[in-house]
């Protein structure tokens, strides 16, 4: 669904909130889109028309294999944006991006945006900053992935998470959380129950409840502190607001 284009000081999007004034131009390009959960918004090596920026919603950079197994190897909430690539090459993505929480965002066609960040400077350091910080999180997150037990990487996934919707109770399955983990349910409903009889989280219908935020980081690996480090260093040179 898509809505009207939005005010620049109104946005939900925290980079592009950073950004003081808009080029008339792009901004009547800009349009709120509503996401749902589950919602495909790219696929892997295909063309890219439009970047997204998340306002509310949380995004899952997926990868697949032949069998059909899948693995999260990033997130991007409203600290950032989709479809970055096409700012570089309209065929590059290597993954597919997928919603896990529904929500709003804001969709800009990848040319204009293009041709806005030749002329912004400031905006583009961001967007690179960004690109920086999605890609120190894949990379930790290869590591994470290898060398950690799921109780860890759950534990790190719902900190990031968190960080990103800003709620305490969040719309993920251990079906999901299965998917984006690349492990099976059976694993994640065991770890997730360790974590709910320490009284770290709770869990009932579909939906995910952190009650002990700090008990939480105590059982994450460090891979947590590592991610948040680069976007909390991203945050301050582009001042972008909470």
């Amino acid at each position: 669904m898509i809505a009207t284009a939005p005010q620049a000081s109104a946005t939900q999007s925290r980079l592009l909130s950073a950004v003081s004034v808009f080029p008339a131009e792009l901004l009547s390009y800009a349009r709120e889109i509503k996401i749902t959960a589950g919602q495909t918004l790219y696929d892997g090596h295909t063309s890219i028309s439009h970047c997204i920026f998340p306002e509310t919603s949380l995004m899952s950079l997926m990868s697949y294999t032949e069998s059909g197994a899948s693995v999260a190897v990033g997130m991007v909430g409203n600290e950032g944006m989709l479809g970055i690539a096409a700012l570089f090459d309209e065929h590059l993505l290597p993954y597919r991006t997928t919603a896990h929480a529904a929500g709003t965002a804001i969709r800009m066609p990848a040319a204009k945006l293009r041709d806005w960040l030749r002329k912004d400077l400031v905006f583009r350091d961001c967007v690179v900053h960004f690109l920086h910080a999605v890609f120190s999180q894949v990379v930790q997150t290869a590591a994470c992935n290898r060398f950690h037990v799921t109780e860890q990487r759950l534990a790190r996934w719902l900190l990031l998470a968190h960080d990103r919707l800003n709620v305490d109770k969040m719309p993920f399955t251990h079906e999901a959380l299965a998917a984006v983990l690349g492990t099976d349910r059976v694993s994640i409903t065991r770890s997730a129950s360790k974590l709910k009889s320490e009284g770290f989280l709770n869990y009932s219908r579909g939906k995910t409840a952190i009650l002990d935020r700090q008990g939480l980081l105590s059982v994450s690996c460090e891979c947590y502190i590592t991610i948040k480090k680069e976007y909390d260093a991203l945050a301050q040179l582009c001042s972008l607001k909470k």
